[in-house]
Parts: C-alpha cells; structure tokens; sequence
C-alpha cells in the first residue's frame, strides 16, 4: 500500500506542476526535494516518460553517475553550459558539500507542501455516496479525538478504494487508523459508533505499557472468560510490539481470532435509548408544597436551564440527530404539547451529558 501512496503522490505533483514542466525552458534549473531515493527513482522515469524535453538527475554521491545519477560536483559543471531545463531531485537524507550549488538562489524549488492533503480530499470525493456518510462522519467524524496522521487517513482510505469499498475492508483496514481490525463494523449498523468507542479504549488498554499485562487485561471491555487468554498469550508472543500501530498491525497481520467482530463487548446490543433529565434550573423558580413553581413577572422572561444525558453517550448513537424541549400541558396521566421551546442538534462532545438554556415568555405562556 506505500507504493500506492507514493505512486499517487508522484502522479498529483506532476499534474499539479503540469504547466511549468511544460513550459520549462533551456536555462530554467528546478529541483524537487523532500522523498527518498527509492521514490525518486519512481519519480525519475515518470519525468523521462512524461517530460522528455527536461534533463533530469537525481542527486547521489554514491552511485555511479549515470542517465538517472549525477554528484552535486557534476551538476555545477552541467548547470554552468545548459542547453536545456534541468531539474534535479535532491534526496530527502541528502548531505553534499556542493549542496550550496543547487540553493533556492539557482533552482527554482518545486513545493510538495499541500500535496498529501490534495490527495487526502482526491480520495475524499472518490468514495461512493452509499458509504460516504458512514466514513465521513461516522468513523473519521467519532474518532478525531485519536491523533491520526494525514498519512494514516491516506492510506485507509486508498486500502478501502483498492478493495472496493466492502463492507469487510472499511472495517478491517481501522488498523491503519491505530484502532482493532473490526470486520463487523458495517453490518452493526446503529452501533458503529459505540464499537468504535469500545475498540479506541481497547488499544488505549492494550498499548499502556506502564500498567501490568493482568491489569490491562482485566480492565479491557469484555465479557469474562472469552477472549482474556487468547489477548495474554498475543500480548507475550509479541512483546516487540511497543506503540498502537504496531498492536494493530499484528492484529490484522497474524491474529484473524482478535479481529474485533469476536470481542464480547457487554452493553453493546443496546435496542432502546434512555433519557434522563439530571436537573432544571432557574433563580425564579420557588418551592410550594414540595412542587417547583415558576414565577415570572408580568413582561417579563424566565431563563430555564436544563441538563439532560442519554444512555448510550449522545455522540455514540448514530441516528441521533438532535434532541427538542416541549413545552407539554399536563393533565393527570395525559398530556398535550403546547409549544416547541428549543431544537438542539446533537454534537461529537465527549461529554456524557449536554445543557440547554431556554427562554419562558410570560407575554407568551401562561
């Protein structure tokens, strides 16, 4: 998948670059720096192909010069009698005493900055509209409290294109996001956001290397006598394994068994959602034979302030869009709505609860 990553990334910076390549004319120096030698040689033979009017070399003190190789020392001599465009592709680890010669003073730095995140939304607009919304918002949406890399985020999103966009590879390939392969993932439907949570407090357990492997264990979100031996003996077997990345690499790699669709995670199958109102406040309300009263002066607006949780979190429900305070005239058991007071639209906050304020008219409401 890096030869995808950098094929693609070559291909964006020549068609980025397009026009000054073309128009490039004899005297005109250019280099391209910031890749290794192994993508710069890739680079290379797409300019000979592409641009075949431009002399191009990739700088190296050790290889033999040659069509693709030239020292910084032979460089100067060729920069100083050109009969054409010359662009040199200076390695990212590259260290010459000539490196002075080929300064921004003399050649024109071709920029890569901005390239990654053009390939990032390139990939972006490519996924199908059956699977955007689940991407997006769902899984990159929920975990953007992971420290992701760019990269990352490029290279799970070409697996899933180079796979199709299945089901099974927008789960499996979580493991280039720092999470568990969870194959699952798709077909839970409502619940991918809560399997989500539970796999970023897995890693979170399994990568804490100050803490006992028995401690980490017990504490991951499983149901008792599952997969606790099977996790001890892959924790021990690759006791190399020393970051998250490395963790769910080895998962996806070697492990199928601790693929996230086995993991026994209680309270997940979930089919009703609880709301709960914690409190109502206001400084007019007061206390009659153990009943809150509202008092509002005549002309006058009463601020209510509410706070309210739901089980599971808000941001894990999936469907939940927003949430909307009524205004109801209660009469014994029954009940009627008088009025909408407020719409909330639900937020990623990590917040197990959320607060409203609403505004109560006394020109308005009796």
């Amino acid at each position: 998948m890096t030869n995808t990553y950098y094929n693609r990334i070559i291909e964006l910076i020549l068609d980025t670059h397009k026009e000054d390549l073309l128009n490039a004319q004899p005297g005109h120096c250019m280099k391209i720096t910031g890749l290794g030698i192994s993508e710069l040689e890739s680079l290379w033979y797409n300019i000979k192909d592409r641009f075949p009017a431009i002399e191009t070399f990739i700088i190296s003190e050790s290889q033999n010069e040659s069509e693709k190789f030239i020292t910084a020392t032979k460089l100067v001599e060729l920069r100083n009698n050109q009969e054409a465009p010359l662009l040199v592709l200076i390695p990212s680890n590259s260290r010459t005493a000539a490196e002075d010669s080929y300064g921004n003073a003399t050649f024109k730095e071709i920029p890569l900055e901005g390239i990654e995140e053009k390939l990032k939304k390139q990939l972006v607009s490519s996924i199908p509209n059956d699977f955007k919304d689940i991407i997006i918002n769902d899984i990159f949406g929920y975990i953007n409290q992971v420290n992701i890399s760019t990269i990352n985020f490029i290279l799970y999103l070409l697996s899933i294109e180079v796979e199709n966009y299945s089901n099974e590879s927008i789960g499996n390939n979580l493991y280039l996001l720092n999470l568990l392969p969870d194959s699952k993932l798709i077909e839970s439907g409502n619940q991918i956001r809560s399997r989500l949570k539970y796999n970023i407090e897995s890693v979170s357990l399994l990568s804490s290397f100050n803490k006992p492997l028995k401690d980490r264990v017990e504490e991951l979100p499983l149901e008792t006598n599952t997969l606790q031996k099977e996790i001890v003996s892959f924790i021990r077997r690759e006791s190399e394994a020393r970051s998250a990345d490395e963790i769910c690499r080895k998962v996806y790699e070697s492990y199928p068994e601790l693929n996230f669709r086995n993991w026994a995670i209680p309270d997940i199958n979930f089919s009703q959602i609880k709301l709960s109102v914690g409190e109502i406040k206001s400084i007019d309300f007061k206390i009659e034979e153990a009943r809150k009263v509202l008092y509002v002066k005549e002309n006058k607006i009463a601020k209510v302030r509410i706070r309210f949780s739901t089980t599971p979190n808000p941001k894990d429900i999936t469907d939940l869009k927003y949430f909307k305070i009524i205004l109801m005239a209660v009469d014994g058991a029954g009940g009627e709505e008088v009025t909408v007071l407020r719409r909330l639209k639900n937020s990623s906050s990590n917040r197990p609860y959320r607060d409203a304020t609403v505004d109560l008219d006394s020109n308005m409401i009796e």
